[in-house]
């Protein structure tokens, strides 16, 4: 486990606890790296929607009008109509189950790399691969394009 005090976007106080792996010798640090994953979703929708009342997104406007360095790939689903709901989005699920996000040779991949599915991620490109509202599935990239619509927007990593 680690833990990280933020205060103004800054890190105050970090501090590791345990080892990397379960009964191995690496110790974790302030600078080991953990994929926080699905606890994130409700941080990341909650500060979403806080724009979102604010009036910085309006849920009914397409995303791709506010992202900037990535866009969704536009397809014959893109046409039809957009989802709001991140559970049932049709971004591609099956190429983000299992870790899809993970690191190779100790590289850490930008939002934009992994969307796009280039080096270091090992992922497959986020693409829309049905209909949008036409059935529920869940979705990790679509808190990878929220995360990046927010960082764009805020200026902030």
């Amino acid at each position: 486990m680690s833990i990280a005090v933020i205060n103004n976007s800054k890190i105050e106080w970090a501090k590791g606890y345990g080892t990397l792996v379960a009964g191995g010798p690496a110790p974790v640090d302030a600078a080991s790296i953990f994929q926080a994953a699905s606890t994130t979703k409700l941080l990341v929708s909650a500060m979403a929607l806080h724009y979102v009342e604010k009036g910085r997104f309006d849920l009914d406007k397409d995303i791709n009008t506010y992202l900037q360095s990535w866009k969704i790939p536009e397809n014959e689903f893109t046409a039809k109509k957009r989802s709001r709901s991140a559970d049932s989005s049709p971004i591609s699920r099956s190429q983000s189950a299992g870790g899809g996000f993970s690191r190779e040779e100790g590289s850490v991949p930008t939002l934009v790399q992994v969307l796009k599915g280039e080096k270091p991620a090992t992922n497959q490109p986020a693409v829309v691969e049905f209909e949008p509202g036409s059935r529920w599935e869940y979705s990790n990239f679509d808190f990878v394009v929220i995360q990046l619509l927010l960082e764009e927007a805020l200026g902030k990593p």
